[in-house]
């Protein structure tokens, strides 16, 4: 539902809610996680090929012989496979927004905004039935300390993750005229979650304890605080019907059917995290998240010392670490596509286009995020960038 409301001449005021579900979101993966990885189908099937020669038996109904690698085991309660809640709950989101639209001048126009969102009934990944508390012993042990002590850590899904987005947008926008177009744009937002960012955690899952999502309630792995975006297309004044309209045939030719064209976007970097891959907590889980003990910020950043790694210390055995989820940020992404064109007539509905084009003009590296397992190899180093070198073409296109 919604509301528009033109209180005077130039100003809009219009706001709406909507909640939608998503009957369809994940529906791949899901299917996936239960296809069926015990009994094996190969190996059922394999069993199959000969009909004159009989593999089950009253004791061996599904005919498996544990002589060969791909048969099954007996149970699948000792392989660590994806399952999900049997009573998945379909997700769903509720929108709304609010916004003032000024108009400045005949062919511009401002406009501010408070938009807003939440998520219920979410797709929350990560290992289950891991032992309920960290602590000492063997195997045995740990398995005791797990609800279902006969089965072993698995990936799970389930319908209990939430999430809320929040963002205030600023645009300015100036429609074609006399030449000039422009649109700049500019979000300040936050949008968090729990543990898992993404369907079934594309962007990014991390459940450092099972029984306290909570625990791991930070932004999202897509969360991006501040966003600028800016464009512009120009017609040079020059030329037939232009602002400047030289008496000389050659110059009014070489200046004509030019168009400047830029687009330029600015974000903030993508957070991320410190790791200790292993089952430090001895509960069954494959990661913990490190202690912070100083400034994770270095006096000087590079790309061999993204991050300051003596800040981080790996726990004590048998504990999690105090480390924030996503608590840390790649570089910040820069681009500058800019273009020129000039057009050439040819006939009333015919004309020939040539294009010069930059991407990443400045040829500015972004930095991915470093490497961020603590007793991982190259720590802290940047090893890769986030966006492409500059690269140039040129084209010819014709318009009929």
């Amino acid at each position: 539902m919604g509301i528009a409301y033109h209180p005077r001449d130039g100003t809009s005021i219009r706001a709406g809610y909507g909640r939608f579900y998503d009957e369809w979101n994940g529906v791949a993966q899901s299917a996936q996680n239960i296809a069926g990885t015990w009994p094996s189908v190969v190996a059922l099937f394999l069993n199959s090929q000969n009909p004159n020669v009989p593999v089950t038996t009253i004791g061996n109904p599904l005919g498996m012989s544990p002589s060969g690698l791909l048969y099954p085991s007996d149970t699948p309660f000792g392989s660590s496979q994806f399952y999900y809640d049997p009573h998945l709950k379909t997700p769903y989101v509720d929108n709304w927004n609010l916004e003032i639209g000024q108009r400045l001048a005949t062919y511009t126009t401002f406009s501010l905004a408070y938009v807003g969102s939440h998520g219920g009934r979410l797709d929350l990944g990560g290992r289950r039935n891991t032992a309920e508390f960290p602590g000492p012993g063997d195997a045995a042990t740990v398995a005791s300390r797990r609800p279902f002590p006969y089965i072993a850590p698995t990936s799970y899904d389930d319908s209990t993750g939430n999430s809320n987005y929040n963002a205030l947008q600023l645009r300015l926008n100036r429609t074609a005229g006399k030449g000039l177009m422009y649109l700049i744009a500019y979000t300040w937002s936050k949008s968090i979650d729990l543990a898992c960012s993404g369907n079934y955690g594309v962007e990014g899952c991390e459940l450092q304890n099972a029984y306290n999502p909570s625990g791991d309630r930070s932004v999202s792995g897509f969360d991006l605080t501040h966003i600028f975006s800016g464009s512009f297309n120009y017609e040079l004044p020059f030329g037939d019907g232009k602002f400047f309209n030289p008496s000389n045939n050659v110059v009014r030719h070489l200046t004509n059917g030019w168009q400047v064209n830029a687009i330029v976007a600015l974000h903030s970097g993508v957070p991320f995290d410190v790791i200790y891959q292993g089952d430090l907590a001895n509960t069954g889980n494959t990661f913990v998240r490190p202690n912070l003990v100083g400034d994770p910020n270095p006096k000087q950043r590079t790309t061999s010392e993204w991050i300051n790694t003596g800040a981080f210390v790996i726990p004590p055995p048998y504990t999690f670490g105090d480390l924030g989820r996503n608590s840390l940020r790649s570089d910040w992404y820069r681009a500058l596509d800019c273009s020129l064109f000039r057009r050439f007539p040819i006939r009333e509905r015919l004309q020939l286009e040539f294009r010069t084009e930059a991407f990443n003009a400045t040829n500015t590296a972004v930095f991915s995020a470093p490497a961020n397992v603590i007793n991982g190899p190259h720590f802290g180093v940047v090893t890769s960038t986030a966006n492409a070198a500059r690269q140039l073409q040129v084209a010819l296109k014709l318009n009929y």
